[in-house]
């Protein structure tokens, strides 16, 4: 069966990176942290069995991002730019994943149970995000235009809303939550999750290691 995975990403230095965690741990360290995890999807995804692609938001940054095929986001607001991605990889592969780069304790376990929910004949799969987005969307359906416009990104809703908006078109798998990292009081969330990994991969313990010494600093 042909998979694809689509990682949203912005280009450092393009795009700024993650400014709500930078107006609370500085603009360094949430460049660091992003550096950090953005390795680390690209390392889960390197343990899953799809064609992984680099989605960046950027047109002038599609050349800096080596390992993957990379496709546009596009222009406009990120429910348009889902639509476009998941649109033009949904008519070349039988499944779609869309995850961003902010989740690193994403494991192929994750990707495992959104397969076998497909398989089991939901048309889709979402991963909640605990602050209310989702980290993972995973679909074997075309989704309509108007629905990824009609959901607000972003909002404490937001998978709520989409996940109603998917039922519509085809039955939905809920899978377990998690958090991902968008304040500085998500690192302690993400740290307890990478920390819960039955087999953590090399560049999540770094991240691992990285978000205890910032939790020390930010305590000291």
């Amino acid at each position: 069966m042909s998979e694809a995975c689509a990682c949203f990403v912005k280009t450092p230095g393009l795009s700024p990176v993650k400014t709500r965690l930078a107006a609370g741990v500085g603009a360094a360290a949430a460049a660091e942290f992003y550096r950090l995890s953005v390795r680390a999807v690209e390392a889960v995804l390197g343990r899953v069995e799809v064609t992984p692609y680099w989605a960046v938001a950027e047109a002038s940054g599609l050349g800096r991002w080596p390992g993957f095929p990379v496709v546009g986001q596009g222009e406009g607001a990120l429910a348009a730019r889902l639509d476009r991605v998941y649109a033009g990889l949904i008519d070349k592969h039988e499944i779609v994943y869309l995850i961003g780069a902010d989740c690193p304790q994403l494991s192929p376990a994750a990707f495992a149970a959104a397969r076998a929910a497909l398989k089991r004949g939901a048309a889709f799969a979402l991963g909640p995000a605990r602050d209310g987005g989702f980290y993972l969307l995973a679909g074997a359906r075309a989704i309509p235009r108007e629905l990824w416009l009609a959901t607000p990104m972003s909002a404490p809703d937001t998978a709520e809303r989409l996940a109603a908006g998917l039922a519509g078109v085809g039955e939905v798998a809920i899978l377990a939550p998690l958090s991902d990292v968008d304040v500085a009081e998500d690192f302690a969330a993400a740290a307890a999750e990478l920390r819960a990994l039955p087999s953590p991969l090399a560049a999540q313990v770094e991240l691992l290691q990285w978000l205890d010494a910032a939790g020390g600093e930010a305590r000291g």
